[in-house]
């Protein structure tokens, strides 16, 4: 608070303020401009202590009233005409020019947090979520470095160690994702998430009891967070008990209809479980909107495993009108035509395929395989 740039900023705004006092009975429109750019901070900005004192976007709607002060000053003292309207389309043109850039920067996580790593280079925050960022593309190298930073400027930040077992669990490394989730929750005990994802590093390590408990801990610390819930569900699976599964899975649906999570693992169940047709009715609920590449030839996959072609075509001409920009989706949708021996069809999805990546060396080889196996007798 008694440093000089802190108390340069307090003068000036409590210069400001009372200026807008004064000018209240005398120029109204100045007044106003001010006490908006005060009344619009007031929201967020007050008495009541906050995470993050300084951030950007907290001076968008401030920013109209600083932006009312300034025409308001152009127009009672510039008296040329050509002049002022040179000067307030200068205005104009400089918002646009910085809007624009501002969104730019504001395109995706990874740019944003770059530029945040740019501006605040001795904040910890800003690389944590570059990492993170990173971690959702899976680009684990840029990731590491961006972690290890975060680490070395904030040791004691739970979230970070919690991402760097994310990390590990990415790179197969169970060992190391234990040990960073183990720090996490020593830094936040009793945190759902990160006893969860403890339990999701006990699960790929294959030790399903104690993975259970943690589940189940996690499911007691936050009654509203699901993903322990379908954890315990896939365990119950992988013991055979598709009943108690079932049952985990349809109830987490039935509280959550939002998560796609659950009707997928539901869905694999139903399948696993003979009850076929429930699974294609549960399935094909979640063709009524977009859903994420992945899951959708996850499905398309799990139908074809049984058999059950018509439901698995769906899916794929789904994912073919969703993605057609995806060299997967003609290389799967292919494959189920070609094992069905529709090998005419087969090729005309892998040709069209090859139109998005001419000369790829999997589409040919398919293409050539199908075409020896339509000549034989």
């Amino acid at each position: 608070l008694f440093e000089l740039p802190t108390l340069s900023g307090l003068c000036f705004l409590l210069l400001l303020l009372f200026l807008g006092f004064r000018l209240s009975s005398k120029n109204k429109l100045l007044a106003f401009g001010i006490f908006w750019f005060f009344a619009a901070q007031l929201i967020d900005s007050s008495i009541f202590p906050i995470s993050y004192v300084i951030a950007l976007y907290r001076m968008y709607v401030p920013l109209v009233g600083l932006s009312i002060i300034f025409v308001g000053l152009l127009y009672q003292t510039i008296k040329s005409p050509k002049i002022l309207y040179l000067l307030l389309g200068s205005f104009i043109m400089f918002l646009a020019v910085m809007t624009f850039q501002q969104n730019l920067i504001w395109k995706d996580k990874i740019t944003f947090w770059n530029h945040a790593v740019k501006t605040s280079p001795n904040k910890s925050r800003p690389y944590h979520n570059l990492a993170e960022a990173y971690l959702e593309e899976n680009r684990l190298q840029e990731a590491q470095e961006n972690l290890i930073k975060a680490n070395q400027m904030d040791p004691n930040n739970a979230w970070t160690h919690n991402n760097f077992g994310l990390l590990y669990l990415k790179l197969n490394q169970g060992d190391k994702a234990m040990q960073a989730f183990q720090k996490a929750l020593a830094l936040r005990p009793n945190n759902a998430m990160i006893t969860n994802n403890l339990g999701q590093a006990y699960l790929v390590q294959g030790d399903l009891i104690q993975s259970e408990k943690l589940f189940l801990s996690a499911s007691l610390e936050d009654p509203n967070f699901w993903q322990p819930l379908l954890s315990l569900s896939t365990i119950y699976q992988k013991r055979g008990l598709l009943p108690q599964a079932i049952k985990i899975c349809e109830d987490v649906t039935t509280q959550y209809p939002h998560v796609i999570e659950s009707r997928l693992l539901l869905t694999e169940l139903l399948l696993e479980n003979n009850d076929k047709e429930q699974a294609i009715a549960i399935g094909r609920k979640l063709l009524n909107k977009k859903i994420p590449l992945e899951n959708l030839l996850g499905l398309a996959g799990f139908f074809a495993t049984h058999q059950l072609q018509e439901p698995a075509i769906d899916f794929y001409q789904k994912a073919l009108e969703w993605y057609p920009e995806e060299k997967m989706v003609y290389v799967e949708s292919g494959k189920l035509l070609g094992n069905s021996n529709q090998f005419a069809a087969a090729i005309q999805i892998w040709e069209k395929g090859l139109r998005l990546a001419p000369q790829d060396p999997e589409l040919l080889i398919l293409i050539q395989k199908a075409r020896q196996l339509q000549n034989q007798p």
